[in-house]
């Protein structure tokens, strides 16, 4: 059912290029949904500050995601652009 939304195809079709999923952490949540828009096809970038994390999450997920070493100057930027971006019904949260 349409509800007038700019919906994002996760998955990628020929022709169409695939989402693009940002995962603001590392943690349990943070990896399950890495893992489920992996499944689906779209290019995930994991931010986490824990180079460890990040060394064991580059053996453990699939080859569309990509470990991104962060800040908390970075992740506090990245949450205000994600309020923003909600307030304007730009972004969809999962």
């Amino acid at each position: 059912m349409a509800q007038g939304g700019h919906g994002v195809l996760l998955g990628s079709v020929p022709g169409v290029d695939s989402g693009t999923v940002v995962v603001i952490g590392g943690g349990i949540v943070g990896i399950n949904t890495a893992k489920m828009a992996c499944g689906l096809g779209a290019k995930v970038y994991i931010l986490d500050m824990n180079l460890d994390r990040l060394r064991y999450l580059s053996d453990a997920m699939s080859a569309n995601c990509f470990m991104l070493h962060s800040s908390p100057a970075i992740q506090w930027k990245c949450r205000g652009r994600v309020h923003a971006s909600q307030e304007k019904k730009e972004l969809n949260m999962f």
